[in-house]
């Protein structure tokens, strides 16, 4: 038991240094400026569709997954959360709620339209 703990003593604490890596969106940022001379930054969705170009085809729900997921990437969170609580707004205004949720309600299979 002595030896374990004289062992745990002995290791170094362990430091990781910042690590910055491209995704898959990077080639979308766009920056822009701001009449009072501010800059920011955003990723253009007509780039994305460009990349990808079967996004369109994903059902609403992924889409406004993958675009707040795409958005918080580098807002700060209460920013981020915010998108979120928007996009939120938008998914349960959707035909695919509905249709899911009469589906559920309903025992049946949704049918979901490929818009």
């Amino acid at each position: 038991m002595a030896g374990l703990r004289q062992t745990a003593r002995m290791q170094p604490s362990l430091t990781f240094k910042e690590i910055v890596v491209a995704h898959a969106f990077h080639s979308t940022l766009k920056t822009f400026k701001t009449a009072a001379g501010k800059t920011g930054q955003f990723y253009s969705l007509p780039a994305l569709a460009r990349q990808f170009p079967n996004i369109g085809r994903l059902p609403v729900s992924l889409r406004l997954v993958l675009e707040s997921v795409d958005a918080a990437l580098d807002l700060p969170l209460d920013a981020a959360l915010a998108h979120e609580a928007v996009q939120f707004g938008v998914a349960c205004g959707s035909d695919e709620k509905r249709e899911g949720t009469t589906a559920f309600l309903e025992k049946r299979q949704p049918h979901f339209m490929d818009r």
